[in-house]
């Protein structure tokens, strides 16, 4: 088998796999990742049970998180996750009355923020933010004021982009129009 015959072969083969990535990442959400962590307090907040979901639907991460505050007397009002990348995100929402930070620019995106709520012991609140970004372990934190703080690890934005579905049509689109050149290159060769 000629080196132009494998090269033909391994073009068709990507081009099928890149297809298939595509169709696969254009379906519906899918959870991709999901772990549940203590957030371990020092002070007024002594236990925070976190649990967290990350989906991806056509290209965009959902992370989402339940916090369910166990034990502590003083009252959580900030909620952060870190984002030591400044990596760009969306739609930040909870479900109780804390500000939903936006990421406006690089001086505000060392994590995602969510401050001046009300939590205290006994309550369970969800806080979640999208992105193109898919996810490694991020430390997270739970603060009540004045050094008092539940931290731990989670998933959060890694950083590193992930080709979005259009991203990936191209590429795919680009490996089957490579398949006329190298048969007319295997062609004139042959010749």
């Amino acid at each position: 088998m000629s080196n132009h015959s494998r090269l033909f072969e391994v073009a068709v083969i990507a081009g099928v796999v890149l297809f298939t990535l595509v169709l696969a990442m254009s379906a519906n959400a899918t959870i991709v990742a999901s772990r549940t962590d203590h957030l371990i307090g020092y002070g007024t907040v002594n236990d925070v049970l976190l649990n967290c979901t990350v989906d991806l639907d056509a290209g965009i991460y959902t992370y989402s998180y339940q916090l369910q505050y166990l034990t502590g007397s003083g009252t959580v009002n900030l909620f952060n996750v870190e984002n030591p990348d400044d990596a760009a995100y969306t739609n930040a929402w909870n479900s109780g009355d804390f500000w939903n930070h936006l990421f406006v620019d690089l001086d505000d995106a060392y994590s995602v923020q969510w401050d001046n709520g009300t939590f205290v012991a006994g309550q369970t609140r969800n806080f979640s933010y999208k992105s193109i970004y898919g996810y490694r372990e991020i430390p997270v934190y739970a603060y009540v004021g004045a050094g008092d703080i539940a931290d731990g690890e989670t998933y959060g934005m890694s950083g590193a982009a992930v080709p979005e579905p259009s991203s990936l049509a191209g590429l795919a689109l680009a490996g089957f129009a490579m398949i006329p050149a190298l048969r007319r290159r295997r062609k004139y060769s042959l010749l």
